[in-house]
């Protein structure tokens, strides 16, 4: 059976309470809200405010997990402060799934190309909701979130038009980006060029070899 995706472009916290409650769900037990905690410095996270009310709807715990690279966030230690920093823990209950070890093995289907996930120990203690951030590379630089099961994944696919001859001037539609899941576009964005190619002809050549000789 297929899933239902459900898509807004209005970006509000109420919207986010609304498209959680289109799925028809209540998730039992203790309720693990997975987000992105922020880093030390970068402002371009959904802070505190704009998750409260879906914090509230589920009566949730933000959970996070320790990062692999290095940062503010790559040790449990540091991983604390900078959610104090960012109002997490002076605002919800947090947990790091990671603080405690052994980290937690779960098995991917076979088709799967990964089949291993790497999990902190404590994922199995909560239902899960997982906040995704899709940013569009548009002039808007819009941010787009859609509310995914913890067993999906946002895909992207680039279609490039077959064959393009030069001169091709900006502005030209020259692919598609397609954002997919569970098999089906949910959005799709055209590629545009930003600047005009030349055609490569024995004028544009010469002019080419002068710039190579000239440095």
């Amino acid at each position: 059976m297929k899933a239902k995706v459900y898509f807004s472009r209005e970006i509000t916290p109420e919207k986010v309470v609304a498209l959680y409650r289109a799925v028809g769900r209540e998730l039992p037990g203790k309720v693990a809200v997975k987000l992105h905690s922020g880093e030390q410095g970068n402002q371009n996270f959904l802070g505190p405010d704009f998750w409260r009310p879906m914090i509230e709807a589920v009566h949730g715990t933000v959970v996070e997990c320790n990062t692999a690279y290095e940062g503010e966030r790559n040790t449990t230690e540091k991983h604390r402060r900078t959610m104090i920093k960012h109002g997490w823990s002076t605002n919800f209950d947090v947990d790091i799934l990671d603080a405690e070890g052994p980290d937690l093995e779960l098995e991917i289907p076979k088709e799967a190309e990964c089949p291993l996930e790497i999990s902190g120990a404590k994922t199995e203690d909560y239902s899960r909701i997982k906040m995704t951030e899709v940013q569009n590379r548009t002039e808007e630089k819009q941010i787009e979130n859609i509310l995914l099961r913890k067993d999906e994944s946002i895909e992207f696919k680039l279609e490039r038009k077959q064959r393009l001859e030069a001169p091709v001037e900006a502005g030209t539609t020259v692919g598609t980006l397609k954002y997919i899941l569970n098999g089906q576009v949910v959005r799709e964005e055209e590629l545009v060029l930003k600047d005009s190619v030349p055609a490569w002809d024995y004028r544009y050549s010469c002019l080419r070899m002068v710039d190579l000789f000239s440095l």
